[in-house]
């Protein structure tokens, strides 16, 4: 399974960034360790304003992402628990082994689009840094469960 995790935007120029992408590391490491099988990515793209809303149909053809296993995060999109979350991995892994999760700018997108997915791991509102590091601990957790472990409750 190959898990693709894309930014909009730039890394943040903060003493906290440094630590926050190290600790998403971190779980996504701990997840590849615990089934070997799975491949994860974390990139930024550039090229987009980072001072207004993005359109996630503009994001999803300037990178060539395929709309159906791809997933943009949004506070208002479709709520996902571990269980859905784990659900959906499930799911992609079965039908096409790719998944893409594209977290938006500080500005989000721009409208909910036509056939795009939006998910999300809360209704709260987060910074690119938290939800990145909230997505690879649920990473983490679906490697554990898949692999036997007990983290995953």
């Amino acid at each position: 399974m190959k898990i693709n995790i894309l930014e909009v935007g730039r890394p943040k120029a903060n003493p906290n960034s440094n630590q926050l992408a190290g600790q998403a590391a971190y779980y996504l490491d701990l997840a590849a360790k615990k089934i070997g099988r799975i491949k994860i990515t974390q990139n930024y793209i550039k090229g987009f304003p980072e001072n207004s809303s993005v359109s996630a149909i503009e994001v999803a053809k300037e990178k060539k992402l395929n709309i159906n296993t791809t997933y943009f995060l949004a506070e208002w999109g479709k709520l996902l628990n571990n269980e859905t979350l784990f659900q959906l991995f499930d799911k992609i892994y079965e039908e096409s082994g790719e998944i893409s999760i594209v977290i938006g700018n500080a500005w989000g997108w721009t409208t909910k689009e036509k056939d795009i997915n939006y998910i999300s791991l809360s209704p709260l509102t987060f910074s690119h840094e938290i939800a990145g590091i909230m997505l690879c601990e649920q990473i983490f957790r679906y490697a554990d469960k898949k692999s036997g472990g007990r983290y995953s409750k």
